[in-house]
């Protein structure tokens, strides 16, 4: 939820502090608010994970090059940008949509290992 808010609270900072409306600002900010929805409300969340990473890479890049920002500082930038990377690699939670919509992921581990000395 943490990391779907920053993303969100990004768009509509980018929304807000547009100077010139360009299609690619307006872009990004609505693409940094439906993937930090998404990840608020655990809807795709892989997928919503690795929008959110490439919005605020690309509200860094724009902070960078001074053509625009959301004037969000960098460490709160790389946080989120960390953040996304777990929950693309990691997936949603326990009690998610995706957790409703396609079940929990299950790992089941054998009672024993195999035994080496006899050759299995």
């Amino acid at each position: 939820m943490v990391a779907g808010g920053a993303a969100a609270s990004a768009g509509v900072l980018s929304l807000i502090q547009i100077g010139e409306p360009n299609a690619g600002g307006w872009a990004v900010g609505f693409t940094a608010i439906i993937s930090g929805a998404a990840l608020i409300a655990g809807l795709f969340t892989p997928g919503a994970a690795v929008i959110a990473i490439t919005a605020t890479v690309w509200f860094a890049l724009a902070e960078v090059s001074g053509t625009g920002g959301t004037h969000i500082d960098r460490l709160s930038m790389v946080l989120l940008i960390a953040d996304g990377v777990a929950l693309a690699l990691l997936g949603p939670g326990a009690h998610s949509i995706d957790a409703h919509l396609f079940g929990r992921r299950e790992i089941i581990l054998p009672n024993h290992l195999p035994d080496r000395e006899h050759g299995r």
